[in-house]
C-alpha cells in the first residue's frame, strides 16, 4: 500500500519544510499527506499540555512516529476495520485511518483511557476527517461485541506482547490480525506457552528500522480457541 523511506530527522527553524519532504519520501498520495500535515500540526500545538509526546521523539517526528505507523497498514493490506488498543498520541491508530482515508467501510477504533489525550485525538479527526472512533475507556471495560468484527488489532508501546496477546485474544479468535511493532526486542517463541500451539506468530523486520522488529499474529486454522 504504501512504500516507505527513510528520512533524516528534522531539528531547528526548517523542520516543517524537513518535514513536508519526509511525507512526500513516503510515497504516499497527496491527500494522505495533507491529512498527515494536519495532524502534525495539531501534535506540535497539543503535545506539552496532554504530554504527547517527548521533545525528543517530536523532533523525529515523520520517521520515529508517522512512518513507523504508516508501514502497519501493509501488514494487513486487506484491513478495513482496525482496533488501536492504548492510542496516546494517535500512534499508530489515527495515522492509520489516515492511510484509509476513502476506503470504503474503513474505520478505526481508537481506545484510550486519558481524557487529555482523547480530546486531542478527537480534535484530529474533526480537523482531518478521518473514520475514526474515539473510545475514552480501557480496553478491558469495552464490551467487544461493540466492536467485533474487527479485521486487525494493533498497539504501540503499551504493554507486553503476552498482556497484548491476552487483551486482543478475543479478537484474534475471531479473525483479526494482530500487529504489534516491539521495537528493537524481537520475540522469542519460548516466552509465549500456550500461544505459539494456536498462533501464527511471526516477527517483520521494520521498514523504518532495520534493527527493530513488529509481531504479527493470526490464529491457525481448525486450531482450538
Amino acid at each position: 500500500m504504501f512504500h516507505m523511506k527513510h528520512a533524516s530527522p528534522a531539528n531547528g527553524p526548517n523542520q516543517h519544510v524537513d518535514e513536508s519532504n519526509a511525507v512526500m519520501e513516503a510515497h504516499v498520495p497527496a491527500d494522505t499527506a495533507r491529512r498527515l500535515e494536519i495532524f502534525a500540526h495539531q501534535l506540535s500545538r497539543w503535545r506539552r499540555a496532554t504530554n504527547l509526546v517527548s521533545d525528543q521523539s517530536h523532533s523525529d517526528l515523520w520517521r520515529r512516529h508517522i512512518q513507523d505507523s504508516l508501514q502497519i497498514l501493509n501488514l494487513a493490506p486487506d484491513a478495513k476495520r482496525w482496533l488501536d488498543v492504548g492510542s496516546g498520541a494517535g500512534f499508530p491508530g489515527l495515522v492509520i485511518a489516515i492511510g484509509l482515508y476513502g476506503v470504503p467501510h474503513a474505520e478505526v477504533h481508537c481506545v484510550e483511557s486519558d481524557k487529555r489525550k482523547c480530546a486531542f485525538l478527537a480534535q484530529v479527526v474533526r480537523e482531518t476527517g478521518i473514520s475514526a472512533v474515539i473510545h475514552a475507556a480501557r480496553i478491558e471495560e469495552i464490551d467487544p461485541n461493540t466492536l467485533i468484527p474487527v479485521d486487525a488489532v494493533t498497539a504501540r508501546a503499551l504493554a507486553s506482547l503476552p498482556e497484548l496477546l491476552k487483551l486482543s485474544r478475543i479478537y484474534l479468535n475471531q479473525g483479526a490480525i494482530g500487529i504489534f511493532p516491539q521495537g528493537r526486542c524481537p520475540v522469542n517463541q519460548t516466552e509465549l506457552p500456550g500461544w505459539t500451539n494456536s498462533y501464527s506468530i511471526e516477527n517483520v523486520r521494520s521498514s523504518t528500522d532495520s534493527n527493530s522488529r513488529i509481531v504479527r499474529v493470526r490464529k491457525e486454522m481448525g486450531s482450538p480457541i
